[in-house]
């Protein structure tokens, strides 16, 4: 069962990042600044959870950055070759989102 027990106020899912270059790949969990370094030929697995309300962004920052932004009240977790990397993530509940130019 979902938060506020509806599975329809609820948004899921996994983004699968392959590295296939022969150097490692940070993947950064905004706005916590948490990053995870994905080997050379490795795999990591950013998944989220959180309001229907909102969408995961996501930023190729420089060679070697992928930025992941949780929205308000998301959830955000990475796991290496299937292993979990880190503990979860939650966007706080006032939204501290990127402003764009």
């Amino acid at each position: 069962m979902g938060r506020k027990g509806s599975r329809e106020s609820v948004k899921r899912g996994a983004i699968t990042f392959l590295n296939g270059t022969d150097k490692p790949v940070l993947l950064v969990l905004e706005p916590w600044g948490d990053a995870h370094p994905i080997p050379p030929r490795g795999k990591g697995i950013v998944t989220y959870d959180g309001p229907v309300e909102g969408d995961l962004e996501v930023e190729i920052a420089a060679a070697g950055r992928v930025n992941f932004y949780g929205w308000t009240g998301s959830v955000l977790d990475v796991r290496h070759d299937g292993e979990k990397n880190c503990d979860q993530h939650a966007r706080p509940e006032r939204d501290h989102a990127r402003r764009v130019k």
